[in-house]
C-alpha cells in the first residue's frame, strides 16, 4: 500500500535523506539542489519552512510517496498559479513498479476532489521517455508547441509540455 499525503514538518529529516540518497540519480533528470540543501542544516529548515508556508498559504502543495512504514519513495509538488504544474521524482531503488503513474493519478484526485483545478501541466525531458509515459498513462496530453530548450549540467536539454484537462 503506498499513500500519497501532505508534506509535513516532521517528514523534513526523512525528506532529506531521500533527496540525498538519490542525488546522483535526479542530477540525471533535473537542475542539481544548491550545495548548501544538503550540507546547511539551519538554511535546509529556513528553506522548508517557507515552502511550508507557502503550501499553508495554497500557492504550493508538497507530497509524499510513503509506504506502510512511512518511507518517503517519492515526492510530487504541485504549484498553483493560473496554469498548475506538476513535478515528481521517485526513488531510484523504486523506479520501474509504477509508482510514478501511482503518485500522478493520486495527485490529480487530489487537485479535481479536494484544490479544484480545472487543468494541469508538466513537463518531461525529451531523454525520459519513462516520465513522458508516466504522464501520458494519466491522462495528459503533449502540447503541439516545440519542446522548449533549457539547461542540465550546462547541457542543452529539450522539455516536452503536457497539460490534462481535469
Amino acid at each position: 500500500m503506498h499513500t500519497l499525503r501532505p508534506l509535513a514538518q516532521s517528514d523534513l529529516a526523512a525528506l532529506l535523506n531521500f533527496e540525498r540518497n538519490n542525488r546522483a540519480y535526479f542530477e540525471h533528470w533535473v537542475p542539481p539542489r544548491p550545495e548548501w540543501f544538503f550540507k546547511d542544516p539551519t538554511r535546509y529548515n529556513a528553506h522548508m519552512a517557507t515552502l511550508l508556508t507557502e503550501q499553508q498559504n495554497g500557492r504550493f502543495r508538497m507530497y509524499v510517496l510513503t509506504d506502510r512504514s512511512r518511507q518517503i519513495l517519492g515526492r510530487v509538488n504541485l504549484t498553483i498559479s493560473s496554469l498548475p504544474s506538476l513535478g515528481y521524482r521517485i526513488a531510484q531503488a523504486h523506479t520501474g513498479k509504477g509508482l510514478a503513474t501511482i503518485a500522478v493519478q493520486q495527485i490529480c484526485k487530489i487537485a479535481i476532489n479536494t484544490l479544484k483545478l480545472s487543468e494541469i501541466s508538466a513537463q518531461a525531458a525529451q531523454s525520459n521517455m519513462a516520465s513522458q509515459q508516466v504522464l501520458i498513462n494519466n491522462g495528459f496530453v503533449r502540447h503541439q508547441s516545440p519542446a522548449q530548450e533549457a539547461k542540465l549540467n550546462g547541457q542543452p536539454i529539450w522539455l516536452e509540455r503536457f497539460h490534462k484537462h481535469l
